[in-house]
């Protein structure tokens, strides 16, 4: 995607000063996630938030008819899964406006909101969170409209939640979707839309809303702090004007391997009727997840060999299982070659401690494991402990996004020793970062960490530096490239095969592990990323498995990690939901 040399004066504005946001809502009650999102703005250093308006003649968002069936479902879904959607409890944006000091106005209608619009002269962007179908056009150039659609806004209705959400629940889609739609007065008919593909829950509509209205705050979040400090000093625009975003950017062009995961099914048309059959196969879903997770529990192990360096994806099947001693599971297997050794560097977790540390071990000549020693070992949990080589020495970047930033670590010479360098991406909970050196550049790619309970679209984002321990890494201009928790959160090192660069990433589109995808990246610089799905892994070639989601190679050694069933320990807490 290209950007435009000729910015509006409100990216101008944003370049200079930040942008200055006024938020619109349908009323005065909404989601509790709208005023986390509207704190998210008001302790931003790079965002001004003018005002808010509450426009009391709104349309609420379309709500499934109180059937009896659907009641049910509801009351049950409540019942069980309330208290983990706390994003979705009612919330007073006038009482919070008061409470922060931000003008807070009432307002009639329509043409109210164009009045307001009119007067408020020194506005950047106006967010849209009233949930109406009808596009606000901006009234000046100089002004951007957001418009969120697909995600809760209202105030919550006890009765029921929306009817995509609904749908896509009882349809047994594993993604639904929401968008970001931006429009600029200088150009009136083009519009910019960001889609996000979020997970669904498998049997609760409830939590499935929760999971959109996370993924949508993550969204505007980052959005706003990349208008408001553009790479290169000048905004990312798109063709035809508004400020652009990348995921829009990456089109997903022929996919040539038929193994890839679907994508979610198209919803159907709601006929006012649901049956009765989809809410008890929904039930049925819901009551065999518990029962699994009572009787067996994950257990993540890693898988050693070696393949051409000829193979684009490697052939599991000829890989050699690696399992953890009691106590503990291993997981994300990262491999480096350095002076004449091979070390194998790994997440264990330690289930008596209930968090990860980093270990390694250096492979023998025919691949076997070495003692496994604590290379890294924190306060905070640390996993996916990318290492690589920079300038004959070696670097390691653990992921500990609970720090909320990204840290560079040095080997002192023994892979057992390692010692903090410096930090290199600050204010950004990213993880599993990945790097790598292409066309004279360094690039890092991470995910943005997930709110606790969440599962999230998975936002990809974009760094870049000349000099990856010393140099400055500098955020990419169409930041967030991805929101797509089927294709954003990297599973390994991006490699390179017959001169080609390939990102991979996981599919977290059916639950965290459930595959990793092979992308072709068609073009990678500072104002512009480009990729294409090519080939798909799933864990389908042993008996009880149930996850894959890190997988590395140097040479011809190819590491990864599978995730199997395992009978559940009663003496345990349970380990599945500490995962991801």
């Amino acid at each position: 995607m290209s950007t435009s040399d000729d910015l509006t004066l409100a990216a101008a504005a944003a370049v200079l000063d930040g942008p200055r946001v006024g938020v619109l809502l349908a009323s005065s009650g909404v989601p509790r996630w709208i005023t986390q999102l509207l704190d998210d703005l008001v302790s931003s250093a790079s965002v001004r938030l003018s005002w808010v308006a509450a426009v009391d003649a709104c349309a609420a968002p379309e709500r499934v008819s109180p059937r009896p069936v659907l009641v049910a479902i509801t009351a049950v879904d409540r019942l069980l899964f309330a208290r983990r959607a706390g994003l979705l409890g009612p919330a007073d944006a006038d009482a919070w406006a008061r409470g922060r000091s931000v003008p807070f106005r009432r307002l009639a209608d329509g043409r109210s909101v164009g009045l307001l619009l009119a007067e408020t002269t020194e506005l950047d962007i106006v967010l849209d969170l009233t949930g109406t179908d009808r596009p606000l056009q901006p009234p000046s150039a100089v002004l951007s409209v957001w418009r969120l659609c697909g995600v809760p806004v209202g105030s919550p209705d006890v009765r029921g939640v929306s009817t995509a959400v609904l749908n896509a629940v009882l349809d047994g889609a594993v993604t639904v979707t929401f968008e970001l739609e931006e429009r600029t007065g200088r150009e009136p008919d083009a519009r910019h839309v960001v889609t996000g593909v979020c997970p669904t829950h498998p049997s609760s509509p409830l939590l499935t809303d929760a999971y959109l209205a996370a993924s949508a705050r993550q969204l505007i979040a980052v959005r706003l702090e990349n208008v408001a400090h553009p790479a290169d000093g000048a905004l990312a625009m798109p063709e035809g004007g508004g400020p652009t975003n990348a995921a829009a950017a990456v089109p997903r062009e022929s996919q040539t391997d038929s193994a890839l995961f679907p994508r979610s099914r198209p919803l159907r048309t709601p006929s006012g009727r649901m049956p009765l059959r989809a809410g008890a196969h929904t039930l049925a879903r819901a009551l065999a997840r518990q029962v699994r997770k009572a009787v067996w529990e994950p257990q993540w192990f890693l898988m050693i060999g070696r393949q051409s360096p000829d193979t684009l994806l490697p052939d599991p099947r000829d890989l050699e299982p690696v399992l953890p001693p009691p106590g503990r599971y291993w997981a994300d297997p990262h491999i480096v070659e350095h002076q004449g050794r091979v070390h194998l560097f790994f997440e264990e977790f330690l289930y008596a401690e209930r968090r990860g540390r980093i270990a390694v071990s250096t492979l023998g000549p025919d691949l076997q494991l070495g003692p496994v020693s604590v290379a890294l070992d924190l306060d905070s949990h640390l996993s996916y402990p990318h290492v690589f080589v920079h300038a004959e020495r070696l670097y390691m970047i653990p992921e500990g996004a609970s720090s909320g930033r990204v840290d560079l670590y040095e080997c002192g010479g023994d892979p057992r020793s390692w010692a903090f360098c410096r930090t290199i991406v600050s204010h950004a909970p990213l993880v599993d970062v990945s790097i790598v050196e292409w066309e004279g550049r360094w690039w890092l790619f991470g995910s943005l960490k997930k709110p606790p309970g969440m599962r999230t679209a998975e936002l990809l984002l974009l760094y870049s530096t000349d000099d990856p321990v010393a140099g400055e890494w500098r955020p990419h201009r169409l930041n967030p490239l991805l929101a797509d928790v089927g294709d954003s959160r990297p599973a390994g090192a991006p490699w390179r095969h017959a001169g080609r660069l390939y990102r991979l990433a996981q599919d977290g589109a059916r639950g965290y592990g459930a595959g990793i995808v092979l992308n072709d990246v068609l073009r990678m610089d500072r104002n512009e990323y480009k990729e294409r799905r090519v080939a798909s892994l799933r864990p389908v070639w042993g008996r009880r498995l149930c996850g894959v989601h890190t997988l590395n190679r140097a040479g011809d050694v190819v590491v990864m990690d599978a995730c199997r069933w395992v009978p559940r320990d009663p003496r345990r807490a349970r380990t599945d939901e500490m995962l991801g």
